[in-house]
C-alpha cells in the first residue's frame, strides 16, 4: 500500500497474485497513485487499486483473473489503465474493472475481455494473433471510443456493449475514432443511444468489417446518430 506513490513489480518470469492479495496506491487529494506490474510471462491479477494509473504488461504471456468471485481486478475510478499481453487479457474469464480509461493491446493468441462497472473511455485497442476477439462491456455507464480500435486476429469478433443499472444512467456509446475488424463481425450495442461523430471538421469515424460476408451491427435502445461523413463499410456483408 502506497500513499499516492509508485508501486512497481517487475519479473523475468511470471507474477502471481493470490486471490486475497491487494496492491494499492491511493492519494486522498492528488489522484497520483500508480501501480505497475510487468513480467515476461503470465501476470495473474487479484486486486489492484490506484487513482492515477494502472499498468499491467505481459511480454510473452497472458493477463489473467486471479480473483475468486466477482470482485474488481482493477479499481480506480479516476485511473487510466494500460493493459498489454501476448496470449490474452481476461481471455478465459473477463477482467473486472472500475477505471476511467483503458488502452488495450494483445498480439499472439487468445482474446481480450473486459467488464467495466461504470463508464469507460477506450483510448485505443489493438488485438491480433490466432484468436483476436475483443469484448468490452459496461454494467452501468457509457462507452466513449476515443482512439482507434482494430482487431486483426484470426477470428477477430468485436463487441462493445453498454449497460445501465437504472434508466437514469447515461449509457450512450460515443464513437469518436475508427473501429475495424479484419476477419470478424462487429457489434455495437447500447442501452441508450449511439453517436458516431469525431467532433472535427473534415473527418469522421469509419466503422469497417473487412472480412468477406462479415456483419456490422448497431443496436440501441435510443437513437443511432451518424455525422454526415461517417461511414459503415462491409465486404459483401450486412
Amino acid at each position: 500500500l502506497s500513499n499516492g506513490g509508485l508501486v512497481s513489480l517487475n519479473a523475468g518470469t511470471t507474477i502471481f497474485m493470490d486471490s486475497a492479495t491487494r496492491i494499492a496506491s491511493l492519494h486522498p487529494l492528488a489522484d497520483s497513485g500508480v501501480v505497475s506490474l510487468v513480467a515476461n510471462g503470465t501476470v495473474t491479477v487479484a486486486a489492484l487499486a490506484a487513482d492515477g494509473a494502472i499498468t499491467v504488461r505481459s511480454n510473452a504471456g497472458a493477463i489473467v483473473d486471479g480473483l475468486l468471485g466477482d470482485g474488481l481486478n482493477l479499481d480506480g475510478d479516476t485511473a487510466a489503465a494500460a493493459l498489454s499481453a501476448a496470449t490474452g487479457i481476461g481471455s478465459g474469464n473477463a477482467l473486472q474493472t472500475r477505471v476511467a480509461s483503458v488502452t488495450l493491446a494483445n498480439t499472439v493468441a487468445g482474446h481480450v475481455q473486459l467488464r467495466e462497472a461504470t463508464a469507460l473511455r477506450i483510448l485505443g485497442a489493438s488485438v491480433g494473433g490466432s484468436g483476436g476477439n475483443l469484448v468490452v462491456t459496461t454494467l452501468d455507464g457509457g462507452i466513449a471510443v476515443e482512439g482507434a480500435i482494430d482487431t486483426t486476429g484470426a477470428t477477430g469478433n468485436l463487441l462493445l456493449q453498454s449497460g445501465e443499472a437504472l434508466e437514469s444512467t447515461a449509457a450512450d456509446i460515443a464513437i469518436r475514432a475508427g473501429i475495424a475488424s479484419t476477419n470478424g463481425n462487429i457489434s455495437i450495442v447500447s442501452a441508450d443511444g449511439i453517436v458516431a461523430d469525431d467532433g472535427a471538421a473534415g473527418s469522421a469515424p469509419l466503422l469497417q468489417a473487412r472480412g468477406a460476408a462479415r456483419t456490422l451491427d448497431l443496436q440501441a435502445d435510443g437513437a443511432v446518430t451518424l455525422e454526415g461523413q461517417a461511414r459503415l463499410l462491409t465486404n459483401n456483408g450486412n
